[in-house]
């Protein structure tokens, strides 16, 4: 195995995902805080004698680490009380991680991408993938070894959210079913989620002793049946996401001009000619079980697609589609209206409003005020 370069790194100061190493299943079994203790040794053997190591854990690891180990227990509670390791929640765990490493530059020890955090604005430099460390068995022993250093896409990152707001929301593989379901508030308490959203909740439940709760007021949510199939598609402007909206099976919709929800920015970018080239009434999506299918409203108005080549991670060159009939789609293919229109798929298998704080709404389109029929259904992020 080569030896690691440390000649652009500073690996003399090290935040270590310490829940992250201790239920790592590469390590020696079981969970426990002894593999805490085996990549920080593997470290100093390998990387820097003297280091400096900051220590971040989650809360939900201490009543894992109870029903294996009480001596574990113990010494994470006096590392904790003499402020050698910090335990905070699991929504904060990533970022008091990350708020380290910027502050002081140092590295990170985790197998965690952290590909959720791409766009919270953090300085590039952080992002270096010689930063970020991650752990093998080797001949029986642990080497630290760099974390491959990947080209994250777009579509990885609103994954990487959605997965990580679902645990946060308490959902874990025995509580599967719940993303299947769709869910109301009809708690008799004040509930903002509830006056936002009273006929179907558009956010995570929380799961309270195995029950989905509203996660504005905390009340049990009543089932309202199967969650339909759905897509969240993002319109981008220039290379750059404006706005997004769903897609639901049985439930197809024309994008357009007329079909845009209806923004301030984009009524901005609209007069400034934007959206030039893309027809009031340009294409047609469906969404049918697992896959999405488009078509050319008429021959006049080109909709191009560009595929996603998935054994060579690259787009392939930009074909034409016909508008005789619906093309299926695949999952990273991005589709060109006009020079300068994109739409692309989110990596969200759940389209939600993501921010309820933020303000949730439902673009109305010109043609809607005026009471007119077309075919639309695009739920917008404001």
């Amino acid at each position: 195995m080569s030896a690691i370069s440390v000649s652009a790194i500073d690996v003399g100061t090290v935040a270590v995902d310490v829940s992250n190493v201790c239920r790592a299943r590469a390590l020696p079994q079981p969970v426990g805080l002894h593999r805490l203790d085996l990549v920080l040794q593997a470290w100093r053997d390998q990387l820097c004698r003297h280091v400096e190591v900051f220590l971040v854990a989650d809360d939900s690891l201490l009543p894992e680490l109870e029903r294996v180990s009480v001596a574990d227990v113990a010494r994470a509670q006096r590392m904790q009380a003499d402020g050698e390791l910090q335990v905070v929640s699991v929504r904060r765990a990533d970022d008091v991680l990350l708020d380290y490493a910027q502050q002081h530059g140092a590295c990170v020890l985790s197998d965690d991408g952290f590909r959720d955090k791409r766009r919270d604005g953090r300085p590039a430099w952080l992002w270096n993938p010689g930063r970020f460390f991650d752990w093998e068995i080797h001949d029986g022993a642990v080497r630290i070894v760099p974390r491959p250093s990947r080209n994250t896409r777009s579509y990885d990152i609103s994954r990487a959210i959605e997965q990580k707001a679902i645990r946060a929301a308490g959902i874990t593989k025995a509580h599967r079913h719940v993303l299947s379901r769709r869910w109301a508030c009809t708690s008799g308490v004040s509930c903002t989620t509830r006056q936002m959203t009273p006929e179907v909740l558009q956010v995570l439940p929380v799961i309270h002793d195995g029950v989905p709760c509203c996660p504005g007021c905390g009340a049990p949510l009543q089932d309202r049946g199967e969650r339909v199939p759905e897509a969240e598609f993002k319109v981008a402007v220039d290379g750059e996401t404006q706005v997004r909206f769903t897609l639901r099976q049985g439930r197809p919709l024309t994008f357009g001009r007329l079909a845009l929800p209806d923004t301030a920015a984009l009524a901005a970018l609209a007069s400034d000619g934007a959206f030039d080239g893309v027809s009031r009434r340009h294409v047609e999506l469906r969404r049918e079980v697992d896959d999405v299918y488009v078509r050319p409203v008429d021959a006049r108005h080109a909709v191009r697609v560009r595929p996603w080549d998935k054994q060579h991670k690259r787009f392939r060159h930009e074909r034409e589609l016909p508008a005789t009939d619906f093309t299926a789609i695949g999952l990273h293919d991005h589709l060109l209206l006009g020079k300068h229109v994109a739409l692309h798929r989110s990596g969200r298998s759940i389209a939600e409003a993501a921010e309820m704080a933020g303000g949730v709404g439902v673009g109305v389109a010109p043609w809607q005020r005026a009471g007119t029929s077309e075919p639309y259904e695009a739920d917008a992020e404001h």
